[in-house]
Order: structure tokens, then sequence, then C-alpha cells
């Protein structure tokens, strides 16, 4: 018998679609897309709860195959090698349960070489930590890093807005500050939640020709 028939489930190659989905910075529904599946189909094969067809399951490995080999590129000076752009998550607001974005986002994305895994990117909203980060830029951060004395990290402050600060500590205690002098120091209170630890910022510059 087939494995088709005895809906025998390879566990194995179900965390490895998940993964890769993951680091290609594809929703459930945008990778279902792919395959013509739908959401709820694609979170089965994740869980094993669902053996792929014969046919899907060549057409997923052949994804998989590309997507490890795109993963570098050949410049033309000696055959070395690098990293090709991440498709990041782009948020306004950093939800409390942030490991599910990876998951459900289907909103805008960025493309961003080399970019660390699992990691957002959080649209700056004002000008608190500039001229560093300005508004408009984007900060990429992790959530999996413990935030120490002069990170500069995503919170969500007591109004339940994500803001950029950098973490201080002075006699104990710590303090949001700001690199603007035009924006005070917040000493946080137990409302005020670190989401992550920014590990870089993009900036949008336009580009007129000519000019």
């Amino acid at each position: 018998m087939s494995n088709d028939k005895l809906n025998i489930v390879d566990f194995e190659f179900a965390a490895e679609i998940k993964k890769a989905r993951l680091k290609a910075g594809l929703s459930q529904e945008r990778f279902g897309k792919l395959f013509e599946i739908s959401k709820g189909y694609v979170l089965m094969l994740e869980n094993g709860q669902r053996s792929p067809s014969v046919l899907l399951k060549k057409e997923i490995k052949q994804w998989l195959e590309s997507e490890l080999s795109s993963k570098t590129i050949e410049t033309p000076f000696g055959g070395s090698t690098m990293e090709v752009c991440c498709q990041i998550p782009v948020l306004d607001r950093v939800p409390s349960g942030i490991a599910q974005e990876l998951s459900e986002h289907t909103g805008e994305y960025l493309a961003v070489p080399g970019a660390p895994k699992d990691c957002f990117a959080l649209r700056v909203h004002g000008e608190a930590m500039a001229p560093i980060i300005r508004h408009g830029d984007y900060v990429l951060f992790v959530i999996d890093r413990v935030a120490r004395q002069g990170d500069v990290v995503v919170v969500n402050d007591d109004f339940g807005d994500s803001i950029i600060r950098k973490l201080k500590e002075k006699k104990g205690d710590f303090f949001l500050v700001s690199e603007n002098p035009n924006y005070p120091a917040v000493k946080p209170n137990e409302e005020y939640k670190i989401m992550g630890v920014v590990v870089d910022v993009w900036r949008r510059i336009p580009f007129k020709p000519g000019q």
C-alpha cells in the first residue's frame, strides 16, 4: 500500500516545511498559494495532521531545494558568495503574541539582505531617537535575545504603543532613554514591556536622477 492510503505522516518533512516557510518570510496563506492549497491545509501539513499527495510532496521538495540553493549566489569576483534578501514582516505595533506573527502575517514585508533569522521590522513613528533613528525608518529587532544595558529596545508603553528607546541602568534602576534631548528619560513601570532588541536600522532615501 502507498503512504497516502495509510496516511503515514513524515514528521521530519512537516518540520522542514514550516522551517523553510518561516525562513522565507511567508505566511501560511502565501505559502499555500504557491501550491494552490488552503491556509488550513498548510497548517495540517505542518502539524503532521495530513500527508501531502505524491505530486504535492514532489512540488514542495523542489521548492525547498530552490530555497536552499538561493541563499547564496556566485559573484563575478573569484566565485565568493553573498546572501540574498530575506523577507521581513513589517509591523506598526508589536502585538503581545509576537511569535504568532511569523505564521499569520499577511501585511507588508521588507526585503533585507543578511537579516537575522526570525526577526521583525517595526516602522518608526516620531523623532525620540533622532538623529540616529528617524521617523519613517525601519528598525529590525529580534525577540529571542535578553535586553542588556546599552541595548536599543522595542518597548510597548503604558498606552500600548510600540516605541524605540535605549536601555540604561543608573544606581540599580533601569531607564528608557531617548537620543533626542527633547524627550525625557522614562523609568518604566509594570505596564511597560520590552518586546525585542534592535539589531539594525533601515532608511529609505528617495533618489532623483540628474540632481
